[in-house]
């Protein structure tokens, strides 16, 4: 009995799984037949909505002018050149119309669209949108071609492609690198005028919150979006009038790059000008030195900085800091040649020359005694020492009969710049009393002056160089706020009129 009733449990596991297994094909034939059914439908679909269709005219062609929604999705923006003055944006070209020779029954495809690859385009009328200020466009078709296309119920259809354009973007670089750049990217039919198809920026209350998306965290090398602004115009040419569409990028320069490339080691050029203002004044090589090196210095960052840039005529800012740069620098080399003259003339003071003896009385030849000759010769020299503290200098006169031109003799003329002057000098054992104390009321008035002349001068080029070692910083410092102000709010202010205006 046990055997029995193992038997009969076994049977019924074995009915019930044929039973399960026969529903299961069966289900399964089922649904490839509904399949089946479902693709040669919407092959059927397809034939039917292609089967009075002429792709060579676009909808709607006697009643109204066709109007194509247009939203773009950037997917990166960059590199922007000042060079070329262009700039590269990738993004995704949605396009959207209806075309009612392409509406079907929604109950064919329970109410979803048709996504349909990109080898039915060629059979579909599309818009002849195009780039007019691209200087290089190209659709994306790696590892097919990057398009996607649905065709809803009502007939509308979706167009959207992965677009790469290289387009023109005319700058202002007056406020460079301070500056903000608007580049615009625009949108054209090239065939149809307004009166066929009219571009519009799709409306935000649809599926978009906008008709620019820009992709979030946007980054560029140089400059950061500021913000974007679509508008809708027409163009009337020879040919008719066109429907156009535009989006204007606003940029902003980041100064990061150029203060660490080129103010700061302009600023050290600057800087190390002023060194030359701590040198002594009679180290004139080293204070050349620096002089020169920091001009030459300066013009060298000044010419690969505009090997970089554009040739433009219109004056940038950073034109205007290399100029008060250059002012800083040639004026320390100004400094040093003052300072260099001031120093030579100081020396030249040290050695200044007394005025010389009123001239003697000539004495006639025939009078002339040979005792008179011989005091005569006796003064002729004058004794060059470095007694009483100071040196003095002859200077030597020779003295003519007045009548026969014959040769008496000399006089000389004593140039002393000792500080005290006293009758024991070996100075006055060659003169006679008379003419010595005429020569030393003489040296006294002139000593006075000299010391007037040589204290003045000796510290009119210390002056100059303690002077400039405060005037030239401190100026320098004024000079940078001003500019950096002057030029950050006049590029703000360009962007707000730009905002203002569009």
């Amino acid at each position: 009995m046990i055997l029995i009733g193992m038997y009969n449990n076994f049977y019924y596991l074995l009915l019930l799984f044929v039973f399960q297994l026969t529903n299961s094909l069966a289900a399964s034939n089922i649904n490839n037949v509904n399949s089946t059914k479902h693709r040669h439908n919407l092959s059927n679909l397809l034939d039917s909505l292609l089967q009075n269709y002429d792709n060579r005219l676009r909808p709607c062609m006697y009643e109204h002018p066709l109007v194509i929604f247009v939203t773009i999705s950037v997917d990166s923006i960059g590199p922007i050149s000042e060079t070329d003055m262009n700039f590269r944006i990738d993004f995704a070209l949605r396009q959207y119309w209806t075309d009612p020779r392409l509406a079907f029954n929604a109950t064919t495809t329970d109410g979803e669209p048709l996504a349909i690859s990109s080898s039915f385009l060629p059979q579909l009328w599309l818009p002849d949108t195009y780039f007019p200020e691209s200087l290089l466009s190209a659709k994306h078709d790696v590892m097919t071609p990057n398009v996607l296309l649905r065709i809803y119920p009502t007939g509308e259809i979706l167009y959207s492609a992965r677009v790469t354009v290289i387009s023109k973007c005319p700058m202002s670089l007056s406020y460079f690198p301070m500056d903000y750049q608007s580049c615009n990217l625009v949108m054209e039919n090239y065939g149809y005028t307004t009166d066929h198809v009219r571009l519009k920026w799709k409306d935000s209350t649809d599926e978009f919150q906008s008709a620019v998306e820009p992709v979030e965290n946007l980054k560029l090398s140089q400059f950061s979006l500021r913000g974007f602004s679509t508008k809708e115009y027409s163009l009337i040419f020879s040919t008719g009038q066109f429907s156009s569409l535009q989006v204007v990028f606003v940029f902003h320069r980041e100064l990061t790059y150029y203060l660490i490339s080129i103010y700061l080691p302009a600023c050290f050029i600057v800087a190390l000008s002023w060194a030359s203002f701590w040198v002594n004044s009679n180290a004139v090589p080293a204070r050349a030195t620096i002089s020169v090196t920091t001009v030459l210095s300066l013009i060298t960052l000044i010419g690969s900085t505009h090997n970089s840039m554009p040739k433009v005529s219109e004056i940038k800012a950073m034109d205007v800091y290399f100029a008060i740069c250059f002012v800083y620098v040639f004026g320390a080399l100004l400094i040093f040649s003052a300072v260099h003259y001031f120093t030579a003339k100081d020396k030249d003071v040290a050695e200044f020359k007394l005025t010389p003896h009123p001239p003697e009385q000539m004495i006639p030849n025939n009078s002339t005694t040979s005792q008179q000759r011989t005091e005569k010769e006796n003064m002729t020299r004058c004794r060059v020492n470095s007694n009483g503290g100071g040196d003095t200098f002859s200077n030597e006169t020779e003295i003519k009969d007045l009548h026969t031109g014959t040769k008496l003799g000399i006089t000389c003329s004593c140039h002393v710049v000792d500080p005290v002057i006293t009758r024991n000098s070996p100075y006055f054992g060659d003169v006679n009393s008379s003419t010595s104390e005429a020569q030393r009321q003489l040296k006294i008035m002139t000593k006075r002056k000299v010391d007037k002349i040589k204290k003045h001068e000796e510290n009119l080029h210390i002056k100059i160089d303690k002077f400039s070692r405060i005037l030239f910083p401190a100026s320098f410092f004024l000079m940078n706020l001003a500019y950096f102000v002057f030029y950050i709010l006049l590029a703000e202010s360009y962007r707000y009129q730009y905002q203002n205006n569009y």
